[in-house]
């Protein structure tokens, strides 16, 4: 926090597998990152 603001934390993901796309998506949401994620750059 800096002074009293919160500030976001936000990741793209790019990662061609689906399912580790997906796994680490919801992993960096449940620890608190905003993410966009991509299937390929």
């Amino acid at each position: 926090m800096n002074g009293g603001e919160w500030i976001m934390k936000h990741i793209l993901l790019v990662e061609d597998d689906a399912l580790l796309n997906k796994t680490l998506t919801y992993n960096l949401n449940s620890e608190g990152y905003h993410t966009t994620s991509a299937l390929n750059a």
